[in-house]
C-alpha cells in the first residue's frame, strides 16, 4: 500500500503479504490473506472476519487496531503471531484463533482481548493505558502480564491458561475472577486482586489450591474496551471501542486448563515509546 492511502479488501483473496504504508488505513472484511500483514506508522487497521496465514505485526499505529470477528466467520484465524507494539490508538482483539502468540508490548491506549483461542502464549507488557481487559481467552501456553501502568482498571477474568500465569509489577493491581491455570502462579496473581484456581494431580487425587479472593469494586462505570453481549455476535470486534461498562464483578465458574510451557521472554527490556 502507498503511504497515505486507504485500502479496502472486501471478500478478497491476497496471495502474498500486505504491507500498510505510513499514514495509510487498512480495512478488510471476509477476506483471506495468504501471507503476513504488517506496517509501521499506519493510520488505522481493521482486520475483520479475515484469515491471515502468516503474522500480524503493527508498530506505531496512530489510531485504533481492531482484529477479530464481526459475525460472518466463526473465529477467524491467524497462522502466526499477533504482535502489536508501540501503538498509540485503542486495541481490540476479539474471537480470533491464533496459532502462536498474542504479544502486546509498549502500547499507549486502551486494550481489550476477548474470547480468543491462542496456541501458545499471551504477553501483555509495559503498556501505558487507561484500561486493560482480558476475558474468556483459552491459552494453551502461558499468560504474562508485567510492568503495565494502568490508570483505571486492569481486569483479568474467566481465562483458561494451560501453562504458567505470571502477573507482576503492574500499576494498578489486577482484578478479576474465574481464571484457571494448569501451571505455576506467581506475582500479583497470588495476592489480593485476582481469583485463580490451580489444578494438579497429586498421588492420583485432584488437588485444588485457591489464591486469596478479592475483587475490587469501582465507584462508577469506566469507559474502556469492553465485551459485546453474547446474544449479539455481530459487531463484536468493531463495537469493542469506547463502551460504558459496569463496575467489575465476580466472573464465571473456573474451568480446567491444559498444562503446557510458560510464556516466552522475547521482547523483554525494549524501550517504551510515548505518543
Amino acid at each position: 500500500m502507498p503511504d497515505g492511502e486507504t485500502c479496502t479488501l472486501d471478500g478478497a483473496q491476497v496471495n502474498g503479504n500486505v504491507k500498510v504504508g505510513i499514514g495509510s488505513t487498512l480495512m478488510t472484511a471476509d477476506a483471506m490473506i495468504k501471507g503476513n500483514v504488517f506496517g509501521q506508522q499506519a493510520m488505522r487497521v481493521h482486520i475483520i472476519d479475515t484469515d491471515v496465514w502468516g503474522q500480524i505485526h503493527f508498530r506505531r499505529t496512530a489510531k485504533e487496531i481492531i482484529i477479530g470477528n464481526d459475525g460472518y466467520k466463526v473465529g477467524p484465524n491467524a497462522g502466526g503471531n499477533i504482535n502489536l507494539q508501540n501503538n498509540c490508538g485503542p486495541i481490540g482483539i476479539c474471537q480470533m484463533t491464533t496459532k502462536n502468540n498474542i504479544i502486546l508490548h509498549n502500547n499507549h491506549n486502551r486494550i481489550g482481548v476477548f474470547d480468543n483461542r491462542v496456541g501458545n502464549n499471551i504477553e501483555v507488557m509495559s503498556n501505558t493505558s487507561a484500561a486493560i481487559r482480558l476475558r474468556d481467552n483459552t491459552v494453551m501456553g502461558g499468560l504474562l502480564i508485567k510492568g503495565n501502568t494502568v490508570a483505571k482498571v486492569l481486569n483479568v477474568s474467566t481465562n483458561t491458561i494451560g501453562g504458567n500465569a505470571n502477573c507482576t509489577m503492574n500499576v494498578v493491581a489486577p482484578t478479576g475472577s474465574g481464571n484457571t491455570a494448569g501451571g505455576a502462579l506467581s506475582g500479583q496473581v497470588r495476592g489480593p486482586g485476582l481469583i485463580w484456581e490451580r489444578e494438579c494431580r497429586a498421588q492420583g487425587a485432584l488437588c485444588r489450591t485457591f489464591c486469596t479472593t478479592f475483587v475490587a469494586t469501582w465507584a462508577g462505570p469506566v469507559r474502556v474496551l469492553g465485551d459485546v453481549p453474547r446474544a449479539r455476535p455481530a459487531g463484536r470486534a468493531s463495537a469493542a471501542i469506547g463502551r460504558e461498562l459496569p463496575p467489575a464483578g465476580p466472573g464465571l465458574a473456573p474451568r480446567r486448563g491444559v498444562p503446557k510451557r510458560g510464556p516466552s521472554r522475547r521482547g523483554l527490556g525494549r524501550r517504551r515509546r510515548r505518543c
